[in-house]
């Protein structure tokens, strides 16, 4: 059944709204009703003819019959019949001109040789989607656990309007409440990550990981013997920060691996959003497979929270042209590959190669290579 509104105010849409209270309604007042919504019995199947089931012939033989027997009959409205085509020229006319129409969501794609199988969906739906940029202008609940989002866009005086809101968010998503870009060295991660992070309009820092917790350590040390010494360094280290990136997530000590679980727990409880960036999943950023049980509810953590973005192998733009963003003191330096005679002349003490075939990074105010640069 479907109805089609003919109200002033909604003439010539389909309204499901309106259907309901068809259905809904007592017998005097869906009398008047139907007078003001007309509906429709729109036919797609048969399934049994004359007392006979139909269920095991192919659909093609189906709908034969089923044409047949609306032309032997005369039907008209409200009979009518969910049209069908067998040119794909045509599906995609319907596809991208009649969904056009309130209430007609796509296409549905059925073989011509299938078999009716009750409580069996052998229907394929197809759904054309339009996207568009918003703005997450609010939420509901609270910023940890959202209910919803409240969608704006800045209209040509730049006022932010609401423009819609999401359906109710489910528990697992609510619960994120950042994003986990992880994927091969070279790939764009940072560069996604800069582009997001210089449109955030709130309070917000950009950290290299191995920078943060050098800070942290220096900060736990001062609150040791306070109670929640963790939070209390996270606190001191981010004050109103509600956005946090952290480039290069990677855990190379075992004791870090431990303390990585009270930070990331204490971030979310403070509101703060998360942006990480990862050359391994979050089940790879703490490699010690000695020590990698102590590292595993701070995974559970992630997994549970963050949005897990995967970047596919694709070309290296390292080496597609000439970054011209300043280097961190992490990602400067120079390399030697493998070390050649006047690379070496150039630096007082000559370095061996620490790295299985790989290169060894050399800081550009030391003489000697850098442990945490070698791969």
């Amino acid at each position: 059944m479907a109805n089609w509104s003919s109200g002033t105010s909604r003439r010539g849409r389909l309204s499901f709204e309106a259907l309901q209270r068809r259905t809904a309604a007592p017998v005097r007042a869906a009398l008047g009703l139907a007078g003001r919504w007309s509906a429709y019995f729109v036919a797609f199947d048969v399934l049994q003819l004359d007392g006979q089931e139909l269920l095991a012939r192919p659909y093609a033989t189906r709908r034969a019959l089923w044409e047949e027997l609306f032309t032997a009959r005369a039907l008209k409205a409200p009979w009518t019949w969910c049209p069908m085509t067998t040119d794909l020229a045509k599906a995609r006319e319907w596809l991208e001109s009649r969904t056009d129409v309130s209430g007609v969501e796509g296409v549905v794609v059925k073989p011509l040789n299938s078999r009716y199988m009750a409580g069996y969906r052998g229907w394929t739906e197809i759904r054309p989607r339009e996207t568009t940029e918003a703005i997450i202008g609010a939420v509901t609940a609270t910023l940890t656990r959202p209910g919803l989002l409240v969608l704006g866009r800045y209209d040509r005086q730049h006022r932010l309007r609401a423009v819609g809101r999401t359906a109710t968010l489910r528990p697992d998503v609510s619960r994120q409440v950042g994003v986990y870009l992880w994927g091969p060295v070279g790939r764009g991660k940072s560069w996604l990550s800069d582009t997001l992070f210089d449109m955030v309009r709130a309070e917000k820092q950009r950290v290299h990981f191995h920078e943060f917790f050098r800070g942290f350590h220096t900060a736990y040390a001062r609150h040791r013997h306070e109670p929640r010494a963790g939070e209390r360094a996270v606190a001191e280290l981010l004050g109103d920060c509600r956005f946090l990136f952290f480039d290069e997530f990677h855990v190379h000590d075992a004791g870090d691996a431990m303390l990585m679980g009270r930070v990331v727990s204490g971030l979310f409880e403070r509101g703060t959003t998360l942006l990480a960036t990862s050359n391994y999943p979050p089940s790879g950023p703490f490699p010690n497979l000695t020590f990698h049980h102590m590292f595993e509810p701070t995974i559970g953590l992630l997994e549970r929270s963050l949005d897990i973005v995967e970047i596919p192998d694709g070309p290296d733009y390292r080496v597609s042209g000439v970054s011209t963003r300043p280097c961190s003191g992490f990602s400067g330096g120079r390399y030697l590959w493998p070390g050649g005679t006047s690379e070496r002349a150039d630096r007082p003490r000559p370095c061996r190669l620490l790295a299985r075939n790989g290169p060894c990074r050399w800081d550009a105010d030391t003489s000697g290579p850098s442990p945490y640069g070698t791969t």
